[in-house]
């Protein structure tokens, strides 16, 4: 029985609240299985225009989830492109903090994130039995490279804009491209005053 379920239980029998039944578990999806789609959410609306970039990069690695190791280099790499993608100076360090600090702060013990908070750490295994913080299983570390394959041999340069196209409606820039894809990704050149 669930917590939920276990007040209302409690809560009925003192006759403060109707009997209900208890909540079932929703069903689970095989650890190995095929993960759930990736969609990012961008920067959540934090200066959006210029960050979409690492912020979409490090929503894959949000999406793909593993040891509390990897969720540190995660948001280490999503500063690190915060000040490459902002040009470097000074007001760009400290705004690539405060967004570091904002996504590191935002971790809360294990034990209550397993049970209350869903912060999207491996949202592609979500509904299998893998924890919040659990390493990748080879199975899962090869459906993740498999999709970073597919998603790295469709990126295309956009030839107006200088961004690379990620989809029909997303595009970012090469620094994301080079964090998602590695530093050798094959570009074109992006047209001159772009």
């Amino acid at each position: 029985m669930t917590s939920r379920g276990l007040c209302i239980a409690v809560l009925s029998t003192m006759g403060l609240a109707p009997p209900v039944a208890p909540i079932s578990p929703a069903p689970q999806r095989p650890a190995a299985a095929t993960p759930a789609p990736f969609v990012s959410n961008g920067c959540t609306g934090f200066r959006e225009a210029t960050f979409f970039t690492c912020c979409y990069a490090h929503d894959l690695a949000f999406w793909a989830g593993g040891s509390r190791k990897d969720r540190r280099l995660a948001d280490r790499e999503l500063r690190r492109c915060l000040i490459d993608v902002g040009g470097g100076s000074l007001y760009d360090q400290i705004v690539a903090d405060v967004a570091f600090f904002l996504v590191r702060a935002l971790i809360v013990p294990l034990a209550v994130v397993d049970r209350w908070v869903d912060d999207g750490w491996g949202r592609a295994w979500a509904g299998t039995p893998r924890r919040h913080y659990d390493p990748l299983t080879p199975a899962q570390k090869q459906a993740v490279a498999d999709y970073r394959k597919r998603l790295c041999d469709g990126i295309t340069l956009n030839n107006v804009t200088g961004r690379y196209q990620v989809n029909e409606t997303q595009e970012i820039e090469l620094p994301g491209v080079r964090l998602i894809c590695g530093a050798d990704f094959k570009t074109g050149t992006p047209p001159k005053g772009v």
